[in-house]
């Protein structure tokens, strides 16, 4: 199961605030795409 079936399978209070914790990230912190896809 990759990362985005993952976010999929949340419910949507948990989704939401994970989705934005997570492109917040992304967006200040590009090198942390390359950690993810690596763990993921």
């Amino acid at each position: 199961m990759n990362i985005t079936e993952r976010i999929m399978a949340m419910p949507r209070f948990l989704k939401l605030p994970f989705l934005i914790f997570f492109f917040y990230e992304i967006w200040h912190y590009p090198s942390l795409l390359a950690l993810f896809s690596f763990i993921f």
